[in-house]
């Protein structure tokens, strides 16, 4: 919900919540009802979804409402809780449109689909993780075969080509826990130990003092707009020379938001 409604408008709808549940539960109990019913459902879910979260977002604002207009009429702290609401919807604004700008500008999965038909010979067939087309580099837009290595180590080690396209969506699922899928912990640390990195792709989402993709658990559908393209070589397919000329960091640099 931090994603959905911003970390201020969430504090601000809990304090309102508190003040609701004390207060005003007459008033406000079909939507009471809904919120006790709905948030345990939204909190089953295996997948941690930004669009879930929309029903929410009125009712939230509906809470913050009612607190501001109770609030707003004391000498002191009526125009503080006016002024919070105003710079709460500010900030609202500017993270909306950190995340929704990023839209306007190139896909970083073109943008890498565009690097590697310039850079990177059609065969053998790359691995790509995840291999699902939408979520990765467009490699059958260009013509270029592609090894689906399913998060199985022993089929990386096998693939003859030498590089690995690595997308942040379809993996960040599984390393923001990854103590719980050990087979896909074992991928990740062949690839730690076998690979460095080439080049990533990613569009800034940073405006302002503000960056709507900070944080290390952010949500699958969060990342559609904007995943993080990696392209890996294997270590020691790489040159003296390139070693020397290029910075290139491990897979960890991958796993982490960029800030």
């Amino acid at each position: 919900m931090p994603y959905s409604m911003t970390a201020p408008m969430l504090l601000a709808a809990a304090a309102a919540f508190l003040w609701v549940l004390l207060r005003r539960r007459q008033e406000f109990l079909p939507v009471l009802v809904f919120v006790v019913i709905y948030y345990p459902l939204l909190a089953m879910d295996n997948w941690r979804l930004v669009r879930y979260t929309v029903p929410f977002l009125p009712f939230a604002a509906l809470f913050v409402a009612s607190l501001v207009a109770h609030l707003r009429k004391r000498p002191v702290i009526g125009p503080l809780s006016i002024a919070a609401a105003y710079a709460i919807l500010i900030y609202a604004f500017l993270f909306s449109f950190s995340y929704v700008r990023v839209m306007a500008q190139e896909d970083p999965r073109i943008q890498a689909t565009r690097w590697i038909q310039q850079n990177l010979p059609a065969e053998p067939p790359i691995p790509t993780v995840p291999a699902w087309d939408l979520d990765n580099a467009q490699l059958r837009m260009i013509g270029y075969p592609k090894l689906d290595v399913n998060f199985h180590a022993p089929e990386l080690a096998s693939a003859t080509s030498p590089y690995l396209i690595f997308s942040e969506w379809g993996t960040s699922f599984y390393l923001q826990a990854i103590g719980y899928y050990p087979e896909k912990k074992q991928f990740f640390d062949y690839i730690d130990a076998n690979y460095t990195e080439l080049i990533h792709f990613e569009n800034s989402q940073k405006l302002l003092f503000i960056n709507s993709k900070r944080g290390s658990m952010l949500p699958q559908d969060w990342l559609h707009a904007n995943p993080r393209i990696t392209i890996l070589i294997r270590s020691a397919s790489q040159s003296g020379a390139n070693d020397s000329d290029s910075k290139r960091q491990k897979i960890g640099g991958a796993k982490e938001q960029s800030d």
